[in-house]
């Protein structure tokens, strides 16, 4: 379900964003050059020569991230980094969407979705600033792959189509989100048209 969540936020966000996606589709178009339509592209290609792609990615789960809120319970009393003490069976519960879009963490430019921030930086920012798969003892163990496989579907999906995305509510209104265990669209899927390139 996180897959398909994020990938329908990419989509959604290319469409809002066409100069974004001519910029995607020029890398993709100039990293899978000479490849055969019928072939699919290597692991080489979508680790690294499609770094934009990836800032696509990295910037689309800074905004929305697939699970918006995550919590933990403590074992044991402890003192947090912050000094703020914490006593055993105390829940400890963070937004990984407000911390997206936090000011004070990614600038005043925070809220606009902006994947060259991502080429722009040094490193990739900690993973208790970019906690879209958690961090610590409990990133998620598929945080690799999962990335790996979103990049690697977008482009394959962005070299063979064109996609007109939907971009309204069943109330008319533009599409959004329901809060709940996942950041899901809040009518359901993310409806497009789709032709080949």
């Amino acid at each position: 379900d996180s897959t398909g969540i994020t990938l329908s936020w990419i989509f959604l966000m290319l469409a809002r964003h066409p100069t974004v996606l001519s910029r995607l589709l020029a890398e993709i178009d100039a990293s899978t050059a000479g490849l055969s339509p019928t072939a699919t592209v290597s692991y080489e290609t979508v680790r690294n020569r499609v770094p934009f792609a990836t800032a696509v990615m990295r910037e689309t789960l800074r905004l929305f991230p697939a699970l918006p809120s995550n919590g933990k319970q403590a074992s044991r009393d402890m003192v947090l980094p912050n000094g703020m003490r914490v006593r055993r069976g105390m829940r400890i519960v963070w937004s990984t969407y407000a911390q997206g879009r936090s000011t004070r963490l990614w600038g005043p430019d925070a809220g606009e979705f902006r994947p060259e921030r991502w080429l722009e930086m040094d490193k990739v920012p900690s993973q208790f600033v970019y906690t879209a798969f958690n961090a610590g003892p409990r990133v998620c163990l598929g945080k690799s792959f999962a990335e790996l496989e979103i990049v690697f579907v977008v482009v394959e999906l962005l070299r063979r189509f064109r996609f007109e995305v939907e971009d309204r509510e069943a109330d008319g209104g533009p599409k959004t989100y329901t809060m709940s265990s996942m950041l899901a669209m809040k009518d359901g899927a993310l409806m497009a048209s789709v032709e080949r390139r």
